[in-house]
């Protein structure tokens, strides 16, 4: 079994460090042509199946990205993004913003990460996220199943929290707009996994860079 999971496109909000969860923000113009790009370098990988997020921006991230194949697309609420509640718009995602406080524990202290009023804590994004992982695991028709699963930087990040473990959410980075992490399985078994892996022709613009 091979897992990729795929984070989506840009956004607007991606452009201006604000945090989007459940916020259903479009892919902006780079977005389209990234998942594009994407799509055109898996061009000749079959896929078996796809998950996506509800979410807009990774839903259209899968279908550029899954290109002519007469795959239907599913909708899984458990990939959808961490929801951030009244957070949701604030520029909080870059150092010397107006919410550098909020940047720093969900990106550098999630011990001391707290959860914003009607928001979503960590260990609920954990929970849902490997709840899914573990059923595609357990299926025994995903044996030999190329599986496309399109979610965001954080819901991507607790899934495969629930594969690397440790005490590093982020694994060192958020993940890269349409970077794919790859997890290879057999008889529900993980047996391994690549890393933000880069499908397409020009490294996109780190937004989060400090």
């Amino acid at each position: 079994m091979e897992i990729y999971v795929l984070r989506h496109g840009t956004t607007d909000w991606n452009r201006t460090h604000r945090l989007q969860g459940w916020t259903d923000r479009p892919l902006d113009e780079e977005g389209v042509r990234l998942a594009r790009e994407v799509g055109e370098a898996w061009k000749d990988l079959t896929f078996d199946r796809c998950y996506s997020s509800p979410l807009k921006r990774a839903w259209d991230t899968a279908r550029y990205a899954l290109g002519e194949r007469d795959l239907p697309i599913i909708p899984d609420d458990r990939i959808k993004e961490m929801h951030f509640g009244e957070w949701e718009g604030m520029n909080g995602m870059k150092r010397g913003s107006t919410n550098e406080e909020v940047a720093q524990a969900l990106r550098f202290d999630l011990q001391n990460y707290r959860t914003p009023p009607g928001g979503e804590s960590i260990e609920e994004l954990l929970g849902r996220t490997t709840e899914f992982l573990k059923e595609l695991l357990s299926d025994p028709e995903n044996e030999d199943r190329r599986i496309l699963v399109s979610t965001h930087g954080g819901a991507g990040r607790a899934l495969m929290h629930a594969v690397w473990g440790g005490d590093d959410f982020w694994h060192g980075r958020i993940p890269p707009n349409c970077s794919v992490c790859i997890i290879y399985a057999e008889q529900g078994r993980i047996t391994g996994w690549e890393q933000d892996v880069i499908f397409y022709q020009e490294e996109v613009k780190d937004y989060y860079a400090q």
